[in-house]
């Protein structure tokens, strides 16, 4: 996770859109996330990669389908953190996820690592509307 974020990072401050602070900020992050993913072990799977409301649906019999995919392979939590950037998935939904799939404990922390990472690629490509986004979740990841 650490290199993918490193990539952004790089990439953001060479657009200018982040300054030597933020670059210095991430820096704090991305210890915290890096200390905190060395000890969680999860077998990849195949992701979605790109799971936000508006990429489910429901078909004509009223079963859930997925669609437009950025498929991976990675941890579980990062589809489940990407949801919950932009909203649009009910209770019930992380209700059942954590029934039949359990996440492993200390996922609550971990999901703003994955957060993180879909805000920075917003902030590249869809510029600064997105960076007081990135700052917020970059605090609130120090914070904890």
């Amino acid at each position: 996770m650490g290199e993918r974020l490193d990539r952004l990072a790089a990439q953001l401050t060479r657009k200018g859109l982040w300054t030597a602070a933020d670059a210095q900020q991430y820096q704090r992050v991305r210890s915290v996330v890096v200390h905190a993913l060395q000890h969680h072990q999860e077998a990849p799977v195949l992701l979605h990669g790109d799971l936000w409301s508006g990429n489910f649906m429901f078909t004509a019999d009223g079963q859930p389908a997925l669609i437009d995919p950025a498929a991976l392979y990675g941890d579980r939590e990062f589809d489940i953190g990407i949801s919950t950037v932009f909203g649009g998935f009910t209770a019930a939904f992380y209700t059942a996820y954590q029934q039949v799939r359990p996440l492993a404990p200390g996922y609550e922390q971990r999901l703003p690592f994955y957060q993180l990472y879909l805000l920075m690629v917003h902030l590249d490509k869809f510029g600064a509307a997105y960076y007081d986004a990135v700052t917020s979740v970059m605090h609130n990841i120090l914070t904890v």
